[in-house]
């Protein structure tokens, strides 16, 4: 029996998160069917978010510099981005 290797749950060909590092703005574009944003804490915090043509625009200008991590839910699973935000 051939042994198939398991898909990670950590990345999405589908969703891209970038820039990384960020200062005001993060862009997720993709597919997807829920967002969230963790702080460093794994706190949930809520951003002001602007949709765009293939996503939505997380704006990050009232944040603390920091580590940030970004959940994605999408067709093919739950996909993470650690975003670092710096001023």
């Amino acid at each position: 029996m051939p042994i198939t290797p398991r898909r990670s749950q950590t990345r999405s060909p589908e969703v891209r998160v970038y820039p990384n590092p960020a200062i005001e703005e993060v862009r997720v574009e993709g597919k997807f069917t829920y967002l969230q944003v963790l702080d460093s804490y794994g706190r949930e915090i809520t951003l002001p978010r602007m949709a765009g043509n293939t996503g939505e625009v997380l704006n990050f200008k009232d944040q603390q510099p920091g580590l940030y991590l970004i959940k994605v839910v999408h067709d093919l699973g739950i996909s993470s981005f650690r975003i670092l935000v710096k001023k």
